[in-house]
């Protein structure tokens, strides 16, 4: 959130790992850059000069040089001279967008995979790229563009979106806030599109929105929060048929729907997702591919008013149209004080179905906050629902009740998990158990495990590391000299 002497404050839970800012060398090279490269082809030394370009709107002239003591005006005149390798520096300050800023093949440059462009605020400054409001686009990337680089810089007031790439290739946004539109950020049918370290808020659809037909479309330690207080609004919205969409330590919080609406297969590793209607939603991961599968790993979902990980299949025109049998891995994670932890079921009516594999993940003190209805740690609807459920080595755990899971109608107690009960009925189970999973402290939302726990070494080897004779449960292990100390 921005305070008073423009600088940004950041809200993270405890433990989470991701940045919130780019890491940049701020030593500004001089405006003529000459790099020394060996040629692949050609024997000897080729010799590169880049540009440095920069931009004042304040003091800048549009006709003069670009350079440091004589900017450019205009991003915009700044856009249609650069060449692959430079670098555009946009000085600090508002630049107002009152017409959208578009980059398109004929006229603009695309950079290179060894020499992309990149446009970025000048070093030790920041630049607002602002509209009024009732522009509909601040920058808009058409097709056949590619090799940009934008980094550290702001962009806020848009009728619909921010940023929004349609059918790009090999674009980086690194350390780029975005607020104040219906979707921040937006990509199209894009291939190898990469954020780091973004930032999305005060949006009235989705923060961050990967559409149709968009392939290896990355996210690192990006953050979505504080939607729109009513209504479908979601941290991160993947569409249905998208390829190969990552999402590593990110963070959804105080979103009015989902903090993750995810369709076709993704993999997420170390997100989290807190104060949301749902953590994270998991649809038709085989729209596309008949082997698609979301893989939710490290992941925590807390304080969410209606599920923690809400699985299901579904037919909707918002997400690409039409359903698919819907997989999922949902291993090491910690889910907590949900209304249901975990919920399988669907929405559709088409005879799609999901298949769920639950491995050394905590589900606990599942709350009704007031919603209503049956409450529980696990939550699968009926047969039709989930054809599959492979369930083992988990801890479900509700400290408000004694029902803990509902599965095809039937409900299992705490008792009847320990007891054999759970596994002889439905022959799930295998090494899960029902008790207080021991964090170090549920009033500051710090859900690592104490060394004393009895989640510590219950786990199966998955593939991911772990310390000791045998994986945690939950999203992280207990360190090997606390373990030595039990």
């Amino acid at each position: 959130m921005s305070t008073a002497d423009g600088s940004y404050q950041q809200v993270v839970p405890t433990g989470w790992s991701g940045t919130v800012a780019a890491d940049h060398d701020d030593r500004l090279e001089p405006d003529t850059r000459s790099y020394t490269e060996v040629c692949a082809d050609t024997p000897g030394q080729d010799y590169v000069s880049f540009t440095n370009l920069f931009v004042d709107c304040a003091r800048g002239d549009d006709q003069g040089p670009g350079t440091r003591a004589s900017p450019l005006r205009t991003i915009a005149a700044a856009r249609d001279r650069a060449q692959p390798g430079d670098m555009i520096y946009l000085r600090g300050g508002e630049h107002p967008v009152t017409a959208t800023l578009t980059w398109r093949p004929e006229r603009t440059a695309c950079g290179t995979e060894q020499h992309p462009i990149t446009l970025r605020s000048y070093p030790g400054e920041r630049a607002v790229l602002a509209g009024d409001g009732a522009i509909k686009r601040l920058i808009q990337v058409r097709a056949g563009m590619r090799g940009w680089r934008f980094e550290d810089f702001e962009l806020r007031n848009a009728k619909e979106r921010c940023l929004e790439l349609q059918e790009v290739t090999d674009f980086e946004i690194v350390g780029v806030v975005a607020h104040g539109a219906r979707v921040p950020f937006a990509v199209y049918s894009s291939e190898g599109v990469t954020f780091r370290a973004c930032r999305a808020y005060d949006f009235s659809s989705a923060g961050f929105a990967v559409k149709t037909g968009s392939v290896r479309v990355q996210f690192v330690d990006c953050i979505a929060h504080d939607s729109a207080p009513r209504g479908n609004r979601d941290g991160w919205e993947v569409a249905n048929s998208t390829r190969g969409t990552t999402l590593r330590r990110c963070l959804a919080y105080n979103c009015a729907d989902a903090g993750f609406d995810l369709a076709s297969d993704t993999v997420v590793e170390d997100c989290v997702a807190y104060n949301c209607a749902n953590g994270f939603k998991l649809w038709d991961s085989r729209k596309v591919d008949p082997a698609g599968k979301h893989q939710l790993r490290r992941c925590r979902a807390y304080d969410c008013r209606e599920c923690g990980v809400l699985l299901a299949v579904r037919a909707s025109a918002s997400h690409g149209g039409g359903g698919g049998d819907n997989h999922a891995d949902i291993l090491n994670c910690t889910i907590v004080n949900c209304k249901h932890d975990i919920w399988i079921g669907t929405s559709s009516d088409e005879g799609y179905s999901s298949t769920a594999t639950i491995r050394n993940t905590i589900a606990s003190h599942a709350a009704d906050q007031g919603r209503g209805g049956a409450v529980r740690a696990l939550f699968v609807e009926n047969a039709n629902d989930c054809r599959v459920l492979e369930e083992t080595n988990n801890c479900w755990h509700r400290a408000d009740g004694p029902l803990v899971i509902s599965y095809r109608g039937a409900d299992f107690t705490a008792a009847q998990i320990n007891n054999g009960t759970w596994i002889a009925r439905t022959g799930l189970g295998q090494a899960s158990f029902s008790a207080e999973p021991l964090f170090v402290s549920v009033a500051e939302r710090d859900f690592r495990l104490l060394p004393t726990s009895c989640g510590v070494d219950a786990g199966v080897d998955i593939g991911l590391p772990f310390e000791g004779r045998a994986p945690d449960l939950g999203y992280a292990e207990v360190t090997a000299p606390a373990k030595a100390g039990r």
